[in-house]
């Protein structure tokens, strides 16, 4: 049997826009009420019930949930970001982010967020993270996770391929099995992998409460996703990598 999901446990949940990844990470993210909880919302469209904080001067480090929003989007931002969260010592800390695409790429994650995810479960400090692109992300996001959520439809096979070498299992045997789930249970459904265990476990679609975005908000999401994936390329061209379109990107 999978273990269950703790405040400081690393965690990584995958899948396309409104796949529920967001719902399911939210979820976990709110129940877990002993930990003080700060959320990093890349795309501003988080609703967690408090006011978003645009600055890190202005983190209420007292508060049981931070919502936070960047401002500027840049790698400073979030090593600084990271470096506060990291080297805050007070009550068990779990951090969201909603969208790890951005603010990591292949090769590279804040330095404080790399420390965080070897080292966090120690220091009582867990880390969730949502993608819908695990080969466009930093490597230790996938290789540190104990827990992994993919969500139905497959996406892209050679992200399917990261995910499978972590879970150990072949891209054909993951990518039949989201598609037989997907056949089977409809929308929202999903795998669980479990590390502790080495167990994949099929999930119906869960009653969470949230529902889908609405058509508008469905639209702004992915402009959004659309200009993280331009920024992305943007940066690793400047820094002499491969586009998001050639070797190791999808097709």
């Amino acid at each position: 049997m999978a273990e269950p999901v703790n405040y400081n446990d690393r965690v990584l949940i995958v899948g396309k826009t409104q796949s529920g990844k967001t719902e399911l990470a939210r979820h976990l993210f709110l129940s877990m009420n002993g930990a003080q909880r700060f959320a990093i919302d890349p795309k501003g469209l988080l609703d967690l019930g408090v006011e978003p904080v645009r600055n890190p001067l202005a983190i209420d480090w007292e508060a049981p949930i931070t919502h936070y929003i960047p401002s500027v989007q840049d790698r400073h931002e979030y090593e600084e970001l990271y470096d506060l969260l990291w080297g805050h010592r007070g009550p068990p800390m779990l951090v969201w982010l909603d969208e790890a695409m951005g603010p990591t790429m292949a090769g590279y994650g804040p330095r404080s967020m790399n420390l965080a995810v070897r080292q966090g479960a120690a220091m009582r400090f867990g880390h969730y993270a949502c993608s819908q692109r695990p080969q466009n992300i930093a490597m230790q996001l996938r290789t540190e996770a104990e827990h992994i959520f993919v969500f139905v439809p497959p996406i892209h096979h050679r992200d399917l391929d990261e995910l499978a070498r972590e879970m150990l299992i072949s891209t054909p045997d993951l990518t039949e099995r989201l598609r037989a789930l997907h056949e089977s249970e409809g929308d929202f459904a999903f795998l669980w992998y479990c590390r502790a265990t080495n167990e994949i476990t099929e999930f119906a679609p869960l009653d969470l409460g949230g529902g889908a975005l609405a058509p508008a908000e469905l639209e702004e999401e992915l402009e959004l996703e659309e200009e993280l994936e331009e920024e992305l390329e943007e940066e690793l061209e400047r820094e002499g990598g491969a586009p998001v379109g050639g070797p190791g990107g999808p097709g």
